[in-house]
Order: structure tokens, then C-alpha cells, then sequence
């Protein structure tokens, strides 16, 4: 049905799960409407690349179905009020006449694929390309470690190609 999807992470909370805390938002853009950068809508939400305290997140995934396009960030760590719409509609005018949806994301639904016990870049990407091969997906994998100013950042992008 969707002919290709992006995944990114950044500054992945590995292994979290629903219950953390995880919240969606939807953007439905009509067809032909230009989609805003994913890493802007975040930034506009409050995500920011520096982390915090706790586990923090953020995946994007964007699909295309027939020219309109659905922007879906599922976001941790960081407080996404009832009033998100209207502040992504106060900084993307462009979005004025998309369905803006904020929720939990479903049970289930979370990223939550582990990486047990590293922070070596290379580990990462061999654990979470065979933990995807396991269940029938390739995908592209790039993980940056950041270890600077005495605290730990983990960025994890993944691309892959939905084929259905």
C-alpha cells in the first residue's frame, strides 16, 4: 500500500517501551502539499538533539500513498501537550488545512528494539540490522555515539523500504 517509508531515530531511547510514555503526532498533508522537515515539527514540539535527564526519543516515519503524505513523529521524554496542533500550525502556516492528530502511541506500537550492554557504534548497527532480519526487514543503519560533555548520546537512523 505505501510505496516507500523513512524511519529515522534520533537519540533513540532503545528498549523503551508504550508505558514510558511515548506520544504520536499525525499530520495528514493533502495531495501534492509540500511536507515541512520532520527534525523542524520536532524541534517545534520541544525535541531537542541535546537529551536530557531520563530516557528521551524521537522516530519519524513519512508515507506517501497516492500523492498525499502522512507525517508521524512518535516522540519520548518530552511533554506534548493538547495544544500541539496549534503550535505546529502557528509555525508551519502550510499546515493549515491538515488533519493534525496528538495521542499515546498504541500499545505495542513503541520502538523497541534492545541493544544489550554497548555503546560501540558497530555493535549497535550488527544488533539492530539482526534484531530487523529476524523479523524479514532490511534496512540502512547509521549510529553515531556521542560521549562528549559527560553525557552519553546515542543517534540511530534507520531507512527502509516498505514494500506493501
Amino acid at each position: 500500500m505505501f510505496g516507500r517509508a523513512l524511519l529515522a531515530a534520533a537519540a533513540l531511547a532503545l528498549g523503551a517501551r508504550a508505558e514510558d510514555g511515548w506520544k504520536r503526532i499525525e499530520i495528514d498533508l493533502p495531495a501534492g502539499a509540500p511536507a515541512p522537515d520532520a527534525m523542524a515539527v520536532a524541534k517545534a514540539l520541544g525535541v531537542t538533539e541535546e537529551g536530557g535527564p531520563g530516557k528521551r526519543g524521537l522516530r519519524v516515519m513519512v508515507k506517501k500513498v497516492d500523492g498525499a503524505t502522512r507525517l508521524q513523529l512518535d516522540i519520548l521524554g518530552v511533554a506534548v501537550g493538547a495544544d500541539a496542533a496549534d503550535k505546529l500550525r502557528a509555525a508551519f502556516p502550510g499546515l493549515k488545512d491538515a488533519r493534525i492528530a496528538v495521542g499515546d502511541v498504541p500499545e505495542g506500537e513503541a520502538p523497541a528494539i534492545k541493544v544489550e550492554g554497548t555503546s560501540d557504534p558497530a555493535e549497535i548497527k550488527r544488533q539492530i540490522e539482526e534484531k530487523l532480519a529476524a523479523e524479514g526487514k532490511t534496512a540502512d543503519v547509521d549510529v553515531e555515539v556521542d560521549e562528549s560533555q559527560g553525557k552519553k548520546r546515542i543517534k540511530v537512523k534507520v531507512e527502509a523500504v516498505d514494500e506493501e
